[in-house]
């Protein structure tokens, strides 16, 4: 039997005990930061891309945002709709989106749900489906991880124990570069006494901030602001954690 790509086998009900420390805080601190930069002529209905569980929806909605959202899990999608059935959700593939050209003001792409891909024209295919759907002027805030930050964090904490979904389990999580540099691994096993129960390895292209801002032009978009993390920082190449664009579509 043919394995599954890992970003289809890696996002099920487990993703939600692996990824608990990511709180609600954080997502609200993120849409804070949209919010401001936002201005005030643009429209405040945003389109979730890559929506997950729906953590970044909650907070939009909260700030007052009209908010729909897409994710390729269904487990997900089952979990962002039980926060509010109301909430317009799709399963899609981020490659080709099932939204009419031009019909969104505004996409945000959440917490580096980028860079899944092996084909780097599979990768930046991406940002040049997000311009199809936008209309001419709407924007998209698209939030990565910033590769030089990243590097160096996987040479400080190569790896580390987290709960598990019981109190018998742990997940143990083991972080390590590809043999050619250019991939963040990840890889997270479910611990039970000393058995392995199950494993999760993530594989996310480190792209650095001059090839994105690269694809950000070459897709059509003009960048108008970067920072380098949730409040706002100025971003710096080689400490910010986050690479965050504001990008409007030319």
């Amino acid at each position: 039997m043919r394995e599954l790509p890992w970003f289809k086998a890696a996002f099920g009900e487990d993703y939600l005990t692996r990824y608990q420390h990511r709180s609600a805080a954080e997502a609200v601190a993120a849409v804070r930061l949209l919010t401001a930069a936002v201005g005030p002529g643009d429209a405040r209905r945003a389109f979730d891309l890559c929506c997950g569980a729906g953590r970044h929806l909650s907070a939009l909605r909260d700030a007052g945002w009209d908010v729909s959202g897409g994710d390729l899990s269904s487990a997900l999608l089952r979990r962002a709709r039980t926060e509010d059935p109301t909430t317009k959700l799709v399963q899609l593939d981020m490659r080709a989106l099932p939204l009419r050209s031009e019909s969104v003001a505004l996409v945000t792409n959440f917490f580096t749900a980028f860079g899944y891909f092996d084909d780097d024209n599979e990768n930046f295919g991406v940002f040049g489906e997000v311009r199809r759907v936008l209309a001419p002027g709407g924007l998209f805030l698209f939030d990565f991880l910033n590769a030089d930050a990243a590097r160096k964090s996987l040479n400080r904490t190569p790896s580390e124990v987290a709960a598990g979904p019981r109190p018998e389990t742990s997940w143990e999580i083991i972080r390590s570069l590809s043999a050619d540099g250019f991939r963040s691994l990840k890889r997270q096993s479910l611990i039970e006494g000393e058995q392995v129960i199950k494993t999760f390895t993530e594989s996310v292209r480190l792209f650095s901030a001059g090839e994105l801002r690269a694809g950000l032009h070459r897709s059509g978009f003009v960048i108008e602001s970067v920072c380098g993390d949730y409040s706002g920082a100025i971003f710096s190449e080689m400490e910010s954690p986050r690479f965050i664009a504001l990008c409007r579509a030319g």
